[in-house]
């Protein structure tokens, strides 16, 4: 009684997975021998399951399974061995195609890391501006309307456009103050 597996070589399943799903399953089998044993770790009951197995399989009642057991035999060990020959014009395409592919991903990953890093960088630029020391010894974002005033220069447009002791940080984000700056230091900054 053959039982042919339905998906044709070579698939994704692995024989194992296949051979659960043949028919006569034998596991059940095996679990029956598993069961009427004490303990299946045991050295002994091991002996015992594997003299039962054997038994049942050289019996008329095994002979159903044989077939099943072969081909389990034969698809993992024609697998495992497959690579032992390979395909001469398939395995060149597929040597340089793997390479290529790697290549590719080494590429996309390397210009992904470039910009992660540049965005990090342009973040941090950013940042700092807000985070500028003052002459005063104060950080701008805690800076108010007096202190801008006293540093002069193009802080006096954050002067400018605070009101009584509004803290430029409580005020204005990253943004905001950078588009305060002169177009020549917003390029440095």
């Amino acid at each position: 009684m053959s039982m042919e597996h339905p998906e044709n070589y070579p698939n994704t399943q692995r024989g194992a997975t296949r051979q659960t799903r043949r028919m006569p399953a034998l596991r059940p089998k095996l679990k029956e021998m598993m069961d009427s044993v004490e303990n299946p770790h045991d050295v002994e009951d091991r002996k015992s399951v594997k003299d039962q197995f054997l038994q049942f399989m050289h019996s008329n009642a095994g002979a159903l399974f044989r077939e099943t057991t072969y081909l389990y035999w034969f698809e993992n060990n024609y697998r495992s061995m497959l690579p032992d020959y390979p395909e001469p014009e398939k395995e060149i395409a597929s040597r340089a195609e793997r390479k290529a592919a790697a290549q590719a991903v080494r590429e996309k990953t390397a210009a992904e890391y470039t910009q992660r890093v540049e965005k990090a960088v342009e973040t941090k630029a950013q940042i700092m501006l807000l985070d500028l020391v003052m002459p005063d010894g104060k950080k701008l974002r805690e800076s108010d309307r007096a202190d801008c005033k006293r540093a002069g220069g193009w802080y006096m447009k954050l002067a400018d456009r605070l009101k009584g002791k509004q803290v430029v940080g409580d005020v204005w984000k990253e943004a905001d103050v950078r588009k305060l700056l002169p177009s020549a230091e917003r390029q440095a900054a």
